[in-house]
């Protein structure tokens, strides 16, 4: 592919992973990269005419290496792609939410905002919006409650037709009210709560401006039961390119890949494959020593009344954290915040193993034929993973979480399915964890940026909740931030504050364990087959089996 493929692909790593200190000869991991981040790689390259596969990102480390690998595609016009129809089968965290039964489950959302130039041409938006729906078979997605023949009821999807799903794009002027941003909130709450899942939308939009001196805002919200984290990074890029392109007078192309509906189809048939997990996931869910909760009636701990503690590790160390600590440790990103949990948890009840439900991007490990790193929908994988923690040296507690991680098969994707086909119990974790990676999002195109301002409301406040504990990290403005979203009438928000910090005391102290002067050699995954020599792809292999985001 030449020098201008490096150029394009150097630019795209800059883009994805925030620093312009990358040369074409520098290591995808060494610069923060993962699994998440190697997908918008795949993504963007695709958009610029290049095609990798997720497994090249691992196999070529750096951009001299994805270049060489990529071959050049030509992509289709709109009509030249085919819509899909009919109904198609739950993915295991759709069935999962669904199943739930409780609260106003049109009303569980994931949303953005973002502060936009005011001088963008709001039909322009409107048919690039149009586009997103029209390429993206999940934004067309209906849901109903239908009678399973026993007596019960049972949820069911299907994709409406193309020519009958158009994307709502609401005006708001708010540059004369007199609290803009308190009017702003407001109307933001209304458009969480506008969603329908048989007859939609459930994706739409809306438009702020808020005066001279704000500026413009862009509103995006859509159902969880058809995006997930990697979908909005797709999304935003899609709607970023499709602007502009209109404004050129082009017509709109896009890369194929494997539909959402195609990929739960498949899910669905390869049931059998993880019939073999079966005694994994039976080990993974057995009771460990419990936290110190408060014995609560579950009806009382809904998502309105949730609080969340929020700490952050400074630049230096989330620097660290990103950089240079995870090939000097043989680990993942993931792997070390894993043991900072585990290492808190199990400190806080004087245990020595605790279950955790670990969330992955759910994009990988199942099937190399399908190709889903551009497709938009609810992939995530959720699963317990049962973390032992050696009353040992910090190293040794590190290796634990590894062994642990590294034997989880197919990326955990396996437990959602059998969990739908009954064959294994629900998870007897309390606590949820999810790494989402960096969310920053640079200025482009006519995005200046994430807006400043809240998002309220995204979820229905009498649902029910999944977890006790959920805790989120992800890195923002340079610095790895973690919230602790739990229920005050079963957790302490004392207690869960203290266990914040000292989450962050402990994963520093794993920071400097892979410090400059303490590189380590790495260590095998537990069960591991024939790997490459290279050690430190030999570790990166196993977060691509292992579903790493």
């Amino acid at each position: 592919m030449g020098n201008a493929a490096e150029q394009r692909l150097l630019a795209i790593w800059r883009d994805v992973l925030g620093r312009q200190d990358i040369g074409i000869h520098d290591n995808f991991f060494d610069r923060g990269g993962d699994s998440v981040s190697g997908m918008q790689i795949v993504a963007q390259a695709h958009r610029d005419g290049m095609a990798l596969t997720p497994a090249q990102i691992f196999e070529h480390q750096t951009v001299a290496g994805q270049a060489a690998a990529a071959t050049a595609i030509t992509l289709p016009n709109a009509d030249a792609t085919t819509a899909a129809t009919g109904a198609a089968p739950l993915s295991p965290m759709q069935w999962a939410f669904l199943g739930r039964g409780s609260g106003r489950p049109q009303h569980h959302n994931q949303s953005l905002l973002l502060d936009v130039d005011p001088a963008l041409d709001a039909e322009r938006l409107r048919a690039a919006l149009q586009t997103l729906v029209d390429r993206h078979d999940a934004l067309r997605l209906r849901f109903e409650a239908v009678d399973d023949g026993g007596g019960g009821r049972e949820w069911r999807q299907w994709h409406a037709d193309r020519d009958a799903v158009s994307v709502p794009l609401q005006r708001i002027d708010l540059s004369t009210a007199a609290d803009p941003l308190a009017a702003l909130r407001t109307a933001i709450a209304a458009a969480q709560a506008g969603l329908d899942l048989t007859d939609g939308p459930l994706f739409h939009a809306v438009l702020f401006d808020l005066g001279t001196s704000r500026g413009a805002r862009l509103l995006l919200v859509a159902h969880h039961l058809v995006v997930d984290g990697v979908s909005w990074r797709v999304l935003l890029l899609d709607l970023v390119r499709d602007v502009d392109t209109l404004r050129g007078g082009s017509a709109v192309a896009w890369a194929e890949g494997t539909g959402f509906g195609t990929w739960t189809t498949h899910l669905a048939a390869e049931r059998p494959r993880f019939e073999a997990e079966v005694d994994h996931w039976l080990r993974a869910c057995r009771p460990s020593v419990p936290l110190p909760l408060r014995v609560v009636d579950a009806a009382r701990m809904v998502e309105g009344d949730v609080v969340e503690a929020a700490v952050a590790l400074d630049a230096e160390a989330t620097a660290d954290l990103l950089g240079p600590v995870p090939p000097r440790l043989a680990a993942g990103i993931d792997d070390i915040l894993l043991t900072a949990l585990a290492q808190t948890l199990c400190q806080w009840t004087r245990g020595d193993a605790v279950t955790v439900d670990v969330e992955s991007h759910g994009r990988q490990g199942f099937d190399a034929r399908l190709d889903v790193s551009r497709t938009v929908g609810w992939f995530t994988a959720q699963y317990p993973l049962r973390l032992e923690v050696p009353r040992d040296a910090v190293e040794r507690q590190l290796d634990a979480v590894k062994a642990c991680r590294g034997a989880v098969p197919n990326a955990g994707i396996g437990y959602g399915v059998l969990r739908m086909a009954g064959r294994v119990p629900a998870s007897p974790a309390t606590v949820s964890f999810n790494y989402l990676g960096r969310i920053e999002l640079p200025a482009t195109g006519f995005i200046r940026g994430l807006a400043a301002e809240p998002v309220p409301a995204q979820r229905d406040p009498a649902a029910a909740r999944g977890h006790a504990l959920e805790v989120v990290a992800f890195v923002r403005d340079g610095q790895l931030q973690m919230l602790w979203r739990h229920h005050p009438a079963v957790l302490e928000p004392t207690t869960i504050a203290m266990l914040a910090r000292r989450c962050v005391a402990n994963l520093r102290s794993l920071i400097a364990v892979g410090g400059p002067s303490r590189a380590r050699a790495p260590t095998r995954p537990t069960a591991a087959p024939a790997e490459p020599t290279d050690p430190r792809l030999r570790q990166l292999m196993a977060r691509l089996k292992s579903g790493d985001s």
